[in-house]
């Protein structure tokens, strides 16, 4: 180095923050909303392991399908994939414990109305499916505990054909 030129630290610093900030790109939405799915997932293997019965509510959130559930009085959202569903339906059918091997953070995206008819008839073939016609509310009753669907735009006839319209 010249006696002209000098080390300047703060400049460095400078430079290598424009460099990171202008390389990254912005998070999406949906990957802000999943990133503590493992803690969630936690959580309600927590519920599991403890045995209690649990009281789900199946809900789509930003095109993301999740149970809604409570820990403490506060709200969680566990994010969905094939796996976590079996997870939990193996509890809510037969009381296994015992987590299957999935990828907690690899959940389904950009699902609509038919991801949810689908969860819907899963839950009519294992006879649990429960239509509360006063309320307009779709429940699926197992022995360890629920999922509530809410209300469905749809009468209950309007509900099975299209359930059986589904392959």
């Amino acid at each position: 180095m010249s006696n002209d030129e000098y080390y300047d630290p703060e400049a460095e610093q400078i430079a290598m923050e424009d460099a990171y900030y202008n390389t990254r790109t912005a998070m999406s939405m949906a990957d802000m909303l999943i990133s503590d799915n493992e803690d969630t997932y936690l959580s309600l293997h927590d519920k599991i392991n403890a045995g209690e019965t649990l009281s789900l509510a199946f809900i789509i959130k930003e095109k993301l399908p999740c149970y809604e559930f409570e820990v403490n009085g506060k709200k969680k959202h566990l994010y969905l994939n094939n796996g976590i569903i079996q997870h939990v339906l193996k509890w809510l059918m037969n009381g296994d414990k015992s987590p299957s091997r999935m990828n907690i953070m690899e959940v389904d995206k950009d699902v609509d109305e038919t991801y949810t008819l689908y969860q819907i008839k899963r839950d009519r073939q294992n006879n649990a499916a429960r239509y509360n016609s006063t309320t307009d509310e779709f429940k699926a009753i197992y022995s360890n505990g629920t999922i509530n669907y809410g209300k469905l735009p749809y009468t209950k006839d309007e509900l099975a054909a299209k359930l059986d319209s589904l392959p």
